[in-house]
């Protein structure tokens, strides 16, 4: 992984890198961008990357294979504004509709729910939804592709 070849990358080729690799995860307010054949090395490129590039700080945590003992694997953790951050740059470009449970955001306060539930409507209906209410559906049947603690 070179910078020069992340250089190449738009909100599309980011949206297809995030659906094929990419998880809301913890409290569902954190994202995680699996990597799992690159070096700690080219992890931190990504890192600044994301952050030269696009304004978005992301963390590098090193992760033990559950196959493979003595194996271990980086990722990329955006957490909180970051993870929005990247999860509406993505959103617009997700290009199937089995895919946008990735950017599925979980917000306690009632508001920034609120808000982020609007934000999903304004990009996936009528693209991939009749209607709002259709959305909201879609999003309580696939609850299990949430953190489990929200579930």
């Amino acid at each position: 992984m070179t910078r020069k070849f992340l250089n190449l990358l738009n909100p599309v080729g980011l949206a297809v890198w995030w659906c094929d690799d990419g998880s809301i995860v913890g409290d569902g307010q954190q994202g995680v961008l699996c990597m799992d054949n690159i070096s700690k090395s080219e992890a931190e490129i990504c890192k600044d990357y994301f952050h030269d590039v696009w304004n978005i700080d992301c963390s590098v945590a090193k992760v033990k294979s559950k196959k493979t003992p003595n194996k271990y694997y980086y990722r990329l953790y955006f957490s909180g504004e970051n993870c929005r951050k990247i999860v509406e740059l993505v959103t617009p470009f997700i290009p199937i509709k089995s895919m946008i449970y990735k950017t599925f955001l979980r917000y306690n306060d009632f508001e920034l729910d609120l808000r982020w539930r609007s934000f999903l409507i304004k990009n996936y209906v009528p693209r991939f939804f009749n209607s709002a209410r259709e959305l909201e559906i879609f999003i309580k049947e696939h609850k299990d592709n949430r953190p489990k603690r929200l579930r």
